[in-house]
């Protein structure tokens, strides 16, 4: 999977920078340290089983590709207080 890289500066994740390592590197910074929310929900049936797997290995990065973009506003707004009590925890 290719992933660009940045062409000026570093992106660092718990003091690792990510530009120098190689996909498979990188691969196991994805998928130990960060969780993604798509909107999509790839492969998940629901947006809360596609939160909930975002979750599941207690990433310090949570990226969300519109997580609540093709919801209610009810459900948005849960899923806005879920991430944001989740920011707030740390």
């Amino acid at each position: 999977m290719y992933q660009d890289k940045p062409t000026g500066s570093a992106v660092f994740i718990e003091r690792i920078n990510t530009t120098l390592l190689n996909e498979n590197e990188l691969a196991e910074i994805r998928k130990a340290k960060i969780g993604l929310i798509f909107q999509q929900f790839n492969l998940i049936h629901t947006l809360w089983g596609a939160i909930a797997r975002s979750l599941a290995n207690d990433p310090g990065i949570i990226i969300g590709d519109e997580p609540a973009g093709n919801v209610d506003i009810d459900a948005g707004d849960a899923i806005m207080d879920i991430l944001e009590a989740l920011n707030q925890d740390g």
